[in-house]
């Protein structure tokens, strides 16, 4: 995985699940941009809309593998194991 860019994570890994969610206002800020620019491409550009949300969905992507943890990697906190169905 790439290491981080800025001192402090702007994503950190989920609680629950794998992926990131964001963990700083820096996170939060790229988060609800994305929000806003996609829902401006897919009501501006309806027919251009696949090929600018993968765009604008790898741009994302970036930025969060760039400024945020591994997704997963919980340090410092123990795992839980998941309980068993029967």
């Amino acid at each position: 995985m790439a290491t981080r860019l800025t001192k402090t994570a702007w994503f950190g890994p989920r609680r629950y699940g794998w992926g990131w969610s964001p963990s700083s206002w820096q996170g939060w800020v790229v988060t609800i941009a994305f929000v806003v620019v996609s829902r401006v491409v897919l009501s501006l550009w309806p027919k251009r809309a696949a090929v600018a949300m993968v765009g604008l969905v790898a741009a994302f992507l970036g930025v969060v593998l760039v400024t945020g943890d591994p997704p997963g990697s919980r340090q410092g906190q123990p795992r839980v194991a998941a309980a068993s169905r029967g």
